[in-house]
């Protein structure tokens, strides 16, 4: 597949991502609980997601100890990481939290290079350092007095993001996003599920409205997981994550628009830094491939008397 359609997932992805905050928010606004809202969000999806195996993808059938890997994954890992995210607003402003997770592209990046998954470029690490500092002055966040325990919970959600994405990649490899999407969505359900029911706070008497919500959040939770896996296997996981950071802008704006809240001149600079860093992750490797063919060619030409 095309490296153009990985990057256009990876927006796709990204974008998804960012609209469910704002969904969460309603959802918080309108009395659900966290609890409540991690195990709906998450047990729809995995429902979707079964059902659509069920109908058209029933003769796939993965290794017992692949299924394990996967259902393990969303229940320590994935689970984890929306667990420490959420655990972070309690005790920290939310968009040092936010700040906090999207260090995942940084970690993923090393990982990457020291596991000899993918090499560390100029291209990737340019992108990096831009995309960085764009979300760092796109939330505009004060450092002083934070809890260091909030900061612990929100660099343990980031860890835990490029721990996911830097193992599902290896996992997934031969298996289709969709089938392993539906077992570490079962492993975050059942994770939540024994959660809720230990604490008490599971809340399933909702209004109609609520319940239009949640499948809302459902619907873009499910586009933005299957167009990650599926950006993952054709960009690689490094691409995927920065790209995927347009998140942040996608949800500012949005909030500005939805809950009216002021946008300044510092906020569009960091906007405009992430989108350029997904442009020059994007052209850069296709400049370099099409000077390489272009060399390539050059060559032959010369070899042929031409």
């Amino acid at each position: 597949m095309d490296k153009k359609w990985g990057t256009i997932m990876a927006l796709i992805s990204g974008t998804a991502y960012g609209i469910v905050p704002v969904l969460s928010k309603f959802a918080y606004q309108n009395g659900i609980n966290v609890i409540s809202v991690l195990l709906l969000r998450f047990l729809g999806v995995f429902l979707i997601i079964w059902l659509y195996q069920k109908i058209y993808w029933s003769d796939r059938k993965l290794p017992c100890l692949t299924v394990v890997k996967l259902i393990s994954l969303g229940a320590l890992v994935y689970a984890g990481q929306s667990g420490l995210y959420m655990l972070s607003f309690t005790t920290i402003p939310v968009s040092l939290a936010c700040i906090l997770l999207y260090l995942y592209p940084t970690f993923v990046t090393i990982c990457a290079a020291i596991l000899s998954i993918e090499k560390l470029t100029r291209q990737k690490a340019m992108a990096l350092i831009l995309a960085t500092t764009g979300l760092v002055l796109l939330l505009r966040v004060s450092f002083a007095g934070v809890n260091l325990i909030g900061i612990i919970y929100g660099i343990g959600a980031a860890v835990l993001y490029a721990t996911y994405i830097i193992i599902g990649t290896n996992i997934i490899k031969g298996v289709e996003p969709i089938i392993a999407l539906m077992y570490i969505m079962m492993g975050t359900s059942i994770a939540y599920g024994l959660v809720g029911l230990a604490s008490g706070e599971v809340f399933l008497k909702l209004s109609l409205s609520n319940w239009i919500l949640m499948a809302s959040m459902v619907f873009f939770m499910v586009t933005a997981l299957i167009f990650l896996w599926l950006s993952v296997k054709v960009v690689g996981p490094v691409k995927a994550s920065i790209i995927s950071t347009v998140e942040a802008p996608v949800t500012m704006f949005l909030s500005a628009i939805v809950f009216r809240e002021r946008i300044t001149v510092v906020q569009l600079l960091g906007s405009f830094m992430v989108i350029t860093a997904v442009i020059l992750l994007q052209y850069s490797s296709e400049e370099k491939v099409n000077m390489d063919t272009e060399i390539t060619l050059k060559k032959n030409r010369r070899s042929s008397g031409i």
